[in-house]
């Protein structure tokens, strides 16, 4: 597997967001709730670089290689080497002020 590309140039700290895929039942006085599926619950991280404008269209110019659904390596502070993959939005900004630096930003799913 391919490791996230550009990650010395992450900006941490990363924000991780969960969120448990429940279903629930009632009938008459009962009520009842559970999880769904073999993994009910699902993570997504926005997360961001600042790198130089070369750099910054080497990744662009990957993940468009993987049709933005590749699957990389990330070590996560928190739990190791985790799997993920870009999901349906990025955004990039310009900066003019000299340093040629651009701003990089894509959500990411864990797998």
């Amino acid at each position: 597997m391919t490791a996230l590309p550009q990650q010395g140039y992450l900006i941490v700290p990363i924000d991780w967001q969960g969120s448990v895929k429940k279903i629930s039942m009632e009938t008459g006085s009962l009520k009842m709730s559970g999880t769904v599926g073999i993994r009910p619950w699902t993570e997504t991280a926005n997360l961001t670089w600042i790198l130089p404008k070369a750099d910054a269209l080497a990744l662009l110019n990957e993940l468009k290689a993987g049709f933005f659904n590749a699957v990389y390596q990330y070590t996560c502070n928190i739990r190791g080497e985790i799997n993920l993959r870009p999901t349906e939005s990025y955004a990039i900004q310009e900066r003019e002020d000299g340093r040629n630096l651009i701003t990089f930003s894509m959500g990411f799913d864990v797998v």
